[in-house]
């Protein structure tokens, strides 16, 4: 009964949408969460723009020098900052299992997070190697979105496994993801 509710959209909208908060809560980490969230969204909208054909080259790499522009090529750093408060939050949540006096079962805590983690990547490689390259087309959406697809489809169990990363980016299944 719980796994069914778990996909209820009325339920899950609910929790998404409520302001009520656990009084151990970290709501700061919320915030850092969202301001990264945001900032990582717009750095990777930035990113794509290099994709797309420019008319007067010595604007486009005057603008990547101002010092504003930082701020919207630094993703590594809205990345680095998704890790930490992924660590924080896991510190968090296993020191309260130990100050009830419960033990950690690592391979539970392995299971659970992997469990968690990787539905969600499974259907976005789905969609990425079989919807997307039949959503759009142009001079350059062969360029990024065919070959990254094409990389998945000879790739994709190495992201399911959570190794990709020691295979090299140039044959990385969705390079966003490592």
């Amino acid at each position: 009964d719980e796994v069914l509710t778990s996909f209820s959209l009325i339920k899950n909208t609910r929790e998404l949408i409520s302001t009520t908060r656990s009084p151990s809560d970290i709501s700061t980490a919320h915030a850092i969460r969202f301001f990264n969230a945001f900032m990582l969204l717009i750095s990777h909208k930035c990113m794509a723009v290099n994709f797309k054909p420019f008319a007067n080259r010595t604007a486009m790499a005057e603008n990547l020098t101002k010092p504003y522009s930082a701020l919207f090529r630094a993703a590594s750093l809205y990345t680095d900052s998704f890790l930490l408060i992924s660590g924080m939050l896991t510190a968090y949540s296993l020191t309260k299992i130990l100050k009830r006096g419960g033990r950690i079962n690592i391979l539970k805590e392995y299971a659970s997070r992997y469990l968690r983690i990787m539905p969600p990547l499974a259907i976005l490689i789905l969609f990425c190697t079989f919807v997307l390259p039949l959503m759009g087309n142009g001079p350059l959406y062969n360029l990024v979105v065919t070959h990254h697809s094409d990389l998945c489809k000879r790739n994709w169990w190495k992201n399911l496994l959570f190794i990709h990363n020691w295979f090299g980016f140039g044959n990385m299944c969705l390079t966003h993801t490592h």
